[in-house]
């Protein structure tokens, strides 16, 4: 299958191996994954002579420690074979990639085989459309974020709604890369990271809280907290909110309007926006 633009190694920028269980950590933060496949990378780094019996082996030792205590949702796999595709860690993926292997397609010996792996698009290929995913693309340069976010369907699509709707046409979304309009997109993207207003609830990630082979939608009890729903409940619970107080709830909506608004503001004074 051919898309447009493809959301897994989309340049030499970035790049998204959710669906390998990079992010199916109880510790998803940057600095244990970075220390996992930094792991990984160093035992399987091309041009390293390794062959079937000895991929079999490092699987064997590997594969129950990833897929062990340390794993967020059961039924998710994680894959052993992930790492770092280049030395300055700017990109993640399959180390048994023909790619990383002169060619030869070594994902036969991964826990899914190599059709699987090769002929899997995950949802973010069909349900963004290209503005959407294109604006992703040209507005985060960094593979920790890039992969929270480019598979947060929800939250892609309520951002763009927002500022189409403010605007009152599509944005162009090649316009992303320039730079004091990319600042805006990659800062509102990175409150993935940095939401002052997350849940401590283990088990959660985005919108969903995981509780051993189960898990639920998560949601935000507005009338408890005296207020209507709000037009960003869907961010809200994408970025894991959990609000203790309704003014908690207003100054949240205050910071997502400031970042729609920066936006509006540089994008339109953009002399040769289209």
């Amino acid at each position: 299958m051919v898309f447009p633009l493809h959301l897994c190694q989309p340049d030499n920028k970035k790049s998204c191996a959710a669906c390998c269980g990079l992010y199916n950590y109880r510790d998803g933060s940057r600095g244990g994954l970075e220390r996992l496949i930094r792991r990984h990378t160093s035992c399987l780094r091309p041009p390293r002579p390794l062959d079937a019996a000895a991929l079999r082996s490092y699987a064997r030792r590997f594969r129950p420690r990833e897929n062990g205590r340390a794993k967020l949702f059961p039924t998710i796999y994680n894959c052993e074979f992930v790492g770092f595709l280049d030395h300055s860690e700017t990109r993640v993926g399959c180390l048994l990639h023909p790619s990383q292997r002169q060619g030869d397609d070594w994902r036969r010996l991964s826990f899914h085989g190599a059709a699987l792996c090769a002929e899997h698009f995950c949802l973010s290929y069909t349900y963004l459309t290209y503005q959407e995913q294109e604006t992703v693309i040209r507005g985060v340069d960094d593979w920790y974020l890039y992969g929270l976010v480019i598979t947060d369907i929800d939250l892609i699509k309520t951002y763009c709604r927002h500022l189409n709707d403010r605007l009152g046409y599509a944005f162009a979304a090649h316009l992303v890369e320039q730079p004091s309009l990319k600042e805006v997109v990659y800062g509102f993207f990175a409150l993935k990271v940095n939401w002052p207003f997350r849940a401590a609830e283990p088990g959660r990630f985005g919108k969903y809280q995981f509780s051993g082979e189960s898990y639920r939608e998560a949601s935000i009890d507005y009338e408890r907290l005296g207020l209507r729903d709000s037009p960003y409940d869907t961010i809200f619970r994408s970025l894991e909110s959990d609000f203790a107080a309704g003014d908690e709830v207003k100054e949240a909506e205050r910071l997502i309007d400031s970042h729609l608004e920066r936006f509006l503001t540089i994008y339109e004074s953009l002399p040769f926006r289209s």
